[in-house]
């Protein structure tokens, strides 16, 4: 079986090569179509001179930074996350959204305790147990991280993304019948969107069903692109690759 933590490294790279081919779809940051990079930037632009020019307003704070998000200009986003809920403390969606920007710049600890006030027992948010199942995926604590996420389809029936993250969880353990279980679901749910099914391609090349995973592919990635991608995603199972990840494990 190959080492997780090459799976791991397969699960996050992977997305991230493939993302890079694909359609965007931005239409929380008010465009229409896939956008350039061009277009991205200046519309990111215009709601960061929004946020400066109403400081206490939470949804322009919120809307620029998840531009920046967009734009993988992570530590400027949880900077204006962080302001902002500085400016206001009892803002639940502020503070759950200032938590999860701090996942993104690897502040787990941080997130976790930001997180905390986000949300209470008696009114749970399905985004924020989403978001602590994450924190605990990392620390290696991944049966509780699968009974947040359990808790959060409780809420939030069939969301493409936790249904994700579930998958995900297992996959990182090696329980890879599981995760391509949810990713499956993940793949065929309302609102499931690229990252979404390239996940599931990673796993589906990793478990040997290279056809399955081209075809998925299709829908998001360029035909002259397909099988540079294949062939990345088959590389990071090669021995190479996998001495490479006991490498850093050890270190």
């Amino acid at each position: 079986m190959r080492h997780s933590l090459i799976l791991r490294a397969a699960l996050i790279s992977a997305a991230g090569l493939l993302a890079s081919a694909c359609t965007t779809t931005t239409g929380s940051l008010g465009l229409s179509g896939p956008p350039s990079q061009g277009q991205i930037r200046s519309e990111a632009e215009r709601l960061g001179e929004a946020y400066r020019s109403q400081p206490d307003n939470p949804e322009a704070a919120l809307a620029y930074a998840k531009a920046l998000n967009s734009l993988d200009r992570n530590e400027e986003a949880a900077a204006v996350l962080q302001q902002t809920a500085l400016r206001f403390p009892n803002d639940k969606g502020v503070i759950a959204a200032y938590g999860k920007s701090l996942i993104a710049v690897g502040k787990t600890q941080l997130a976790s305790n930001v997180l905390d006030r986000a949300h209470t027992p008696d009114n749970p948010d399905w985004r924020v147990l989403s978001a602590q199942g994450v924190i605990a995926d990392q620390s290696g604590d991944h049966n509780r991280a699968r009974s947040l996420y359990t808790a959060a389809l409780k809420i939030q029936p069939e969301d493409p993304m936790v249904l994700t993250n579930m998958g995900l969880s297992y996959a990182v353990t090696g329980d890879m019948a599981s995760a391509e279980q949810y990713l499956r679901k993940a793949s065929i749910a309302p609102g499931a969107d690229q990252k979404v099914r390239q996940n599931l391609a990673v796993v589906l090349v990793m478990t040997g069903k290279e056809a399955e995973a081209r075809d998925l592919l299709k829908s998001d990635v360029a035909a002259a692109e397909i099988d540079s991608h294949i062939a990345y995603l088959k590389s990071l199972g090669s021995p190479n690759a996998r001495s490479e990840g006991k490498a850093a494990k050890r270190a």
